[in-house]
């Protein structure tokens, strides 16, 4: 008994020994056999239709000799199938069965997951997954509405990789005519393809001169929308031309001169985002959301010379007190902006008297209305006469850092605070002496989405001659950058407007939150001009 016992304990030692490793002669060094282990794949960004090949060289440590092991890769987004779960049904979109990726990228626009398979001889597989964020030359950056020399309209796109100037010329054979008004980005702005007569969906850049307007698809600059196919009846009403585009939780709005108009986009379902009837009975571009739109979408009419609540439930203007002497017939508004600072939302628009020139602020906040939150003027403040937002020529609000309004007066930059009204120069290192003829707060912040692609920035815009040039700040401390530019974009022109276009961002994920995450896709559109 005892030389059987030792018999089976050495047959054990054995196949303990047999079964416990398996040594590499690679880099890789020993793994026990039924391991593989994956090192983690990095995300990517390539520029599509562009003769860019994606190489991917996975580290790859298995138990079983190399010659015996199998590889995959696959992909998903897109016009691919992404709707089955990652443990169940990747296997459906396979582009290689080489362990080295060697990919052409071809795709439309917008974010895919690669997924990478290495499977054993006996069956047994690992597998690992990376991000894919595929852009077109017109898809992501940052989009420069400009003036030209001759008081035309004109687009530039600023990407990593440079800048593309004159997109409209490129698009059309010529500017737009007429000086700038306003530029804005709707994600998901459905339309009907010619092609196809089906609906389709796309992010539109919607540029606005004035004596003209054109929606163009970011994918590849195709124009989708002119004066003449806007509304479901065509044209707009003589006399009446766009002003702006918003998108909040409840869709499209565009403002005229006269009034505002809905529509749908597709994070609901297919549509043709045609425009439907006038909704008020006057308009601007002056317009931002309250909590997304959520809590009110307040803008200014400019026949009426009142504040509107487009989520209202009449079509009277807002309460409001004004100080003595003021004659609201007089009024006009010159700039807007939404402030959201450590999650309260301040709202305001900055009036002139067409006669005495004096201005005001008008502020607006929430109050309670039966069981919902409503948009309500709170309080306007007459500006005292020698103040810079008095008399100031560029306005900007700062977004997300600090209660205060950025104001241009005399070629120097000023923080007007909204809580008590005092004034503040904020300095900008590395700025060169021309004329200052843009600011802008430009921000994105979502963290149900990627936080990589965050960012908040001071942009200021200069001009020496028919040359411009937009410098970036970061690192600011309550709206103040602490340091140098970190980022110069030089072209011709005269910058009169930023928006970012993120191929990440989709409207239908993140609510009535809007205005919270993209700066100048909200709270910046119409303030600076």
């Amino acid at each position: 008994m005892k030389k059987i016992g030792t018999i089976i304990l050495l047959s054990l030692f054995v196949v303990l020994g047999m079964t416990a490793c398996y040594e590499d002669e690679s880099s890789l060094g020993t793994i026990e056999v039924g391991k593989i282990e994956i090192a983690d794949l990095q995300d990517m960004s390539v520029v599509s239709y562009s003769d860019n090949v994606l190489h991917i060289e996975p580290d790859v440590k298995a138990g079983y000799p190399e010659e015996e092991m199998r590889y995959a890769w696959y992909i998903h987004g897109g016009e691919f199938d992404d709707d089955s779960e990652i443990e169940g049904g990747f296997r459906t979109n396979l582009i290689s069965e080489e362990k080295v990726l060697d990919y052409e990228v071809n795709l439309p626009s917008g974010r895919y997951r690669l997924i990478f398979e290495a499977i054993a001889p006996n069956g047994y597989s690992q597998w690992e997954q990376m991000y894919l964020t595929a852009s077109t030359p017109f898809s992501q950056g940052f989009y420069l509405l400009k003036e030209t020399a001759d008081g035309n309209t004109e687009v530039d796109l600023f990407m990593t990789d440079g800048l593309n100037e004159d997109l409209i010329t490129k698009a059309l054979g010529a500017p737009m005519a007429g000086k700038p008004v306003g530029m804005s980005v709707i994600y998901r702005n459905g339309y009907i393809n010619e092609e196809t007569q089906d609906m389709d969906e796309a992010n539109v850049l919607h540029v606005i001169s004035e004596t003209d307007y054109r929606g163009f698809r970011t994918e590849d600059l195709v124009q989708l929308f002119d004066p003449t196919n806007l509304t479901y009846d065509g044209a707009l009403p003589a006399g009446e031309h766009p002003q702006t585009f918003i998108q909040n939780m409840s869709g499209i709005v565009m403002m005229t001169e006269a009034g505002i108009y809905k529509t749908n986009d597709a994070s609901t379902g297919a549509t043709s985002s045609k425009f439907g009837v006038n909704l008020f009975p006057s308009g601007s571009k002056y317009v931002y959301a309250l909590g997304g739109g959520m809590n009110g979408l307040p803008f200014w009419g400019e026949g009426t010379h009142r504040i509107y609540d487009n989520l209202g439930a009449t079509k009277d203007p807002l309460a409001w007190e004004l100080p003595a002497g003021a004659n609201a017939d007089n009024l006009s508004c010159i700039a807007c902006g939404l402030n959201t600072h450590v999650g309260v939302e301040t709202g305001w628009f900055l009036l002139e008297d067409n006669t005495s020139g004096k201005r005001y602020l008008a502020f607006i906040g929430t109050v309670i209305s039966g069981y919902y939150e409503v948009a309500a003027v709170t309080e306007v403040r007459e500006l005292p006469a020698d103040s810079h937002l008095a008399n100031g020529n560029l306005f900007a609000g700062c977004g997300l850092q600090a209660q205060v309004i950025y104001v241009v007066d005399d070629n120097t930059l000023y923080a007007y605070n909204l809580t008590n009204g005092t004034e503040t120069q904020i300095p900008l290192p590395g700025l060169d002496n021309g004329t200052i003829t843009y600011i802008g707060n430009n921000y994105m912040n979502d963290y149900y989405g990627d936080e990589t692609t965050n960012f908040d920035y001071l942009l200021v815009g200069t001009n020496n001659g028919d040359d411009y040039s937009l410098y970036f700040y970061d690192g600011l401390v309550s709206g103040v950058p602490k340091g140098e530019y970190f980022q110069v974009v030089k072209g011709k022109g005269t910058v009169k407007g930023v928006r970012y276009l993120s191929l990440t961002f989709d409207p239908s994920s993140w609510g009535y939150v809007y205005d919270y995450y993209l700066g100048c896709n909200g709270p910046c559109y119409p303030f600076e001009m």
